[in-house]
């Protein structure tokens, strides 16, 4: 299944497909789906914060197709 994947992806990338992989980035509920949330360790944090991604999303040419499942600090 693995090369299979990466082959699909090595052809659509090209034309437009992004995949969501938004470790470390501050939440965007556009894109990304919070499924579970941890309270912040420190308090200079600003914002939500991706801590984990569960579930990787596409976008097709600006339009979310998939959005990230992913952990939530703050």
């Amino acid at each position: 299944v693995g090369p299979i994947r990466k082959a699909m992806l090595d052809a659509l990338e090209p034309l437009g497909l992004e995949v969501v992989d938004p470790h470390g980035h501050p939440f965007d509920p556009t894109h990304h789906e919070a499924v579970t949330h941890e309270p912040v360790a420190e308090d200079n944090e600003v914002g939500p914060v991706v801590v984990e991604v569960l579930r990787r999303g596409y976008v097709w040419e600006g339009q979310v197709l998939r959005p990230a499942m992913v952990k939530v600090r703050g």
